[in-house]
């Protein structure tokens, strides 16, 4: 986990392209925290993006959040003790990195929710069809944390 997937033409080009035509995510993953930051990254590049703290990506971060928990969940009880893209154990940087992915992006949900009652209470509350939206949203982000598969050579 970084500052995001690598560009195709380097920082000086990329900065003035369309987040949907920067980065490069044909590049394969290193590991599989790098395929999860991947499969998030890639649902963040949308032509109109302004922020990693729009509201609308707040599904997005709960499913990483949840899939990152997965993750060291499994590896904690030792139902995954090789990681596909390494073919070797996941390793203690590769956990350090897990767990701060876990404290920041708890700490980015969290903000976005504020931002959501703040919003509510400044502008009017959300609509019952709004509020249901995030709702259904944020449970199918829950449930959808599963790990992504290597598929250079058919792994999970």
């Amino acid at each position: 986990m970084g500052s995001g997937s690598i560009t195709k033409w380097g920082p000086r080009f990329s900065e003035k392209m369309k987040p949907s035509e920067r980065y490069d995510f044909d590049a394969q993953p290193i590991d599989m925290i790098d395929a999860i930051a991947r499969v998030h990254d890639m649902d963040q590049a949308v032509d109109d993006f302004e922020s990693y703290m729009e509201l609308r990506f707040l599904p997005g971060d709960v499913k990483l959040l949840a899939t990152l928990k997965n993750f060291r969940e499994q590896v904690k009880s030792g139902k995954l003790t090789i990681d596909p893209f390494t073919g070797k154990a996941p390793s203690k940087e590769t956990m350090h990195q897990v767990n701060l992915g876990i404290k920041f992006f708890g700490g980015v949900i969290g903000r976005k929710i504020g931002k959501l009652n703040i919003a509510g209470s400044v502008f009017g509350a959300m609509t019952k069809s709004e509020r249901e939206y995030y709702d259904i949203e944020m449970k199918r982000a829950e449930r959808d944390n599963a790990l992504p598969k290597n598929d250079r050579n058919g792994s999970n």
